[in-house]
């Protein structure tokens, strides 16, 4: 009991100083606890709050503590800090990229790997073309495309970059084109031209699925002070639930063939993973960057990559040995890579 007392002792404010450094690192903790309560809940909201860099949030809802450590030097105030340092990285999929830099992802490993497919998707919304001097060095055998101006443009660039007679499927303003093997007929899913098809490429005996995702994009309204934003934050949640319910059952109603054969989806997602929404999703894939990502992994601006809204994803038995993302000048985000390693 006298242990108690004398902890609770120290923990009280004696001067003026501290009782304001008190006050500051309790409102860092009731942020913290709100975050934390939000994102239990799988709340829009903090889906929305998402959308701003973890960094940015965590440094705004620390400087309280932090402040209150450096001025008053309350050790609960540095606890607090460490606990808000401890939670960024757990939400953030950025430290685990960083830090895989210069460790396992030496770039002589990964070539002398006995059989890798390079995957590259790309979001072309606000771009012309696709340049394919750019794709050229990377040797694709896997592109995905969404959102193209025309759907000839993925036909003049499987031309440019494998030759005639390229293997390439189309849906909407969405495409997939292979470098080898074969692609079966496409099953169009959700909405904005998502779609499915089989891919039977050379050196492997079991088909691999392939799914182009292009989920609806989110507001253009990114004022957290407005009301409508919110709103239209939350109708954009709402409705990415439904699209990742209904690619799910797609896959599942496609026959127990779904369950056996390996599986890889990418495209645009237009929120981060980190997001409640996709937590059924993530349940059934592995993200290729949380698993071997180098670098921030962000994807959107182009101009200032703070945000991995595009993203690929893969089953079992494959395993992702390297991503990273590229820049193409004219376009809005950046295209994201993925070396896979297949059975």
């Amino acid at each position: 009991m006298k242990h108690w007392k004398s902890i609770l002792s120290a923990l009280k404010p004696r001067s003026s100083s501290q009782k304001a450094g008190m006050f500051l690192t309790c409102v860092s903790l009731a942020i913290w606890l709100i975050f934390i309560m939000a994102m239990w809940s799988g709340s829009d909201r903090i889906a929305a709050l998402l959308l701003l860099p973890v960094w940015l949030v965590t440094i705004t809802a620390v400087a309280p503590a932090l402040l209150a450590w450096l001025w008053a030097r309350e050790w609960l105030a540095f606890g607090t800090v460490i606990l808000w340092t401890l939670t960024a990285i757990m939400v953030s999929d950025v430290f685990q990229g960083i830090g895989r830099i210069g460790l396992d992802q030496d770039p002589a490993r990964i070539a002398n790997e006995r059989l890798t497919w390079k995957i590259i998707s790309i979001d072309c919304r606000n771009g012309s073309s696709v340049p394919a001097e750019i794709l050229q060095p990377i040797h694709p055998d896997v592109i995905f495309l969404q959102n193209l101006q025309h759907i000839d443009q993925a036909q003049t660039l499987a031309v440019d970059l494998f030759g005639v007679n390229p293997s390439i499927r189309t849906n909407g303003n969405n495409a997939i084109i292979v470098r080898h093997g074969q692609l079966a007929q496409a099953w169009p899913i959700i909405g904005n031209g998502s779609f499915i098809v089989d891919w039977s490429p050379d050196r492997t005996v079991v088909p691999v699925r392939l799914v182009n995702v292009n989920l609806t994009p989110g507001p253009e309204n990114r004022n957290l002070f407005s009301a409508d934003c919110w709103k239209a934050h939350a109708e954009t949640r709402a409705t990415h639930r439904k699209e990742i319910d209904s690619l799910l059952e797609a896959l599942k109603n496609m026959g127990r063939r779904a369950g056996e054969i390996p599986v890889i989806c990418a495209g645009a997602f237009y929120s981060p993973p980190q997001s409640p929404v996709f937590d059924p999703f993530l349940h059934v894939m592995t993200d290729a960057y949380g698993s071997s990502g180098v670098g921030y992994g962000a994807t959107c601006p182009s101009d200032f990559p703070i945000l991995r809204l595009h993203r690929i994803g893969f089953t079992s038995p494959l395993r992702s040995v390297h991503s990273s993302t590229l820049y193409i000048p004219g376009l809005a985000a950046y295209a994201v890579m993925a070396d896979i390693k297949p059975l």
